[in-house]
């Protein structure tokens, strides 16, 4: 019998299952540098996703088409309830949460290595499940020092590539896309490395404690720069600040014309009404003295 084309392509044979399609899937994949060749990498997924139906659709087969016309042996041994790609991925990703929490010393990327090298070898989709599960906790704020983990994410999963972020949906993308462009900008703002030393301070202490002369700088960065501000910050201590510092931008004498120019006019014109007659009487005097 001939072998398709897409078990050729991942060097199977056409008697296999979901698990050596998956291992050939991945090992294939590091074959292939996805930036240079989208076209090999492409027809790559193209094979794994024609073989994981070709299995399904082996799977919905009745016992009866069988080789041979044997029986199958029956069995009353349960089998255990096999474990999703979301599942595992959402496993792994509390386990690194709890050792993040845990150990302030933790070194970072080699936790993600550790708990994402089962994942790349064996589980494709949990794999893109972990990353994206990762993303979403840190956007809600339920990851731990949040700042820290989105670096090392960055770095270990090069999420400085298109090719690499894709994957993980339009929102997924435009955020952590976001983020990284809001830090390059403040950085090249006047104020921007002891803006961001502060933030990465808030991000550690929990408290953020501008200096007099930085709080119109950090104001603005609030609301320019949201996605970064927000990855460092808490919404408690966000509102906490807002409220103490929130209502005491630089005085403006623009701004104080503009805001209250009825009053200073109706200042203006009182002092006129009892100054003037003063001010002529005494002109009188000094004249005919």
């Amino acid at each position: 019998m001939a072998i398709p084309w897409f078990f050729a392509t991942l060097g199977l044979s056409a008697y296999t299952d979901e698990r050596e399609i998956k291992r050939a899937y991945a090992l294939r994949l590091r074959e292939i540098d996805q930036a240079a060749d989208p076209a090999a990498f492409a027809r790559l997924r193209d094979a794994y996703e024609a073989a994981r139906a070709w299995c399904d659709r082996a799977d919905d087969l009745p016992a009866a088409a069988a080789p041979d016309d044997m029986p199958l042996p029956v069995s009353n041994v349960t089998l255990p309830t096999t474990e999703t790609s979301v599942e595992k991925a959402r496993r792994l990703l509390d386990g690194f949460c709890r050792q993040v929490e845990d150990n302030d010393a933790l070194h970072l990327e080699h936790a993600l290595n550790a708990a994402f090298a089962d994942l790349r070898l064996m589980q494709i989709d949990a794999a893109a499940a972990f990353q994206a599960l990762l993303v979403d906790r840190l956007v809600d704020g339920s990851m731990p020092r949040r700042d820290r983990v989105f670096r090392a994410a960055w770095a270990y999963f090069a999420w400085n590539d298109v090719n690499h972020v894709a994957p993980l949906g339009p929102q997924r993308h435009a955020w952590i896309d976001a983020v990284e462009r809001q830090r390059r900008a403040l950085l090249l703002s006047p104020a921007g490395q002891r803006v961001l030393a502060l933030l990465e301070q808030a991000a550690r202490d929990g408290a953020l404690r501008p200096q007099e002369s930085l709080r119109p700088a950090m104001a603005d960065a609030a609301v320019r720069y949201p996605q970064l501000f927000e990855l460092h910050v808490t919404s408690r201590i966000r509102e906490t600040w807002a409220g103490r510092y929130g209502q005491k931008p630089p005085f403006s004498l623009r701004r104080a014309w503009k805001e209250n120019w009825p009053l200073i006019f109706v200042a203006v014109a009182l002092l006129a009404i009892f100054v003037t007659e003063p001010i002529l009487e005494l002109v009188h005097w000094v004249r005919h003295r």
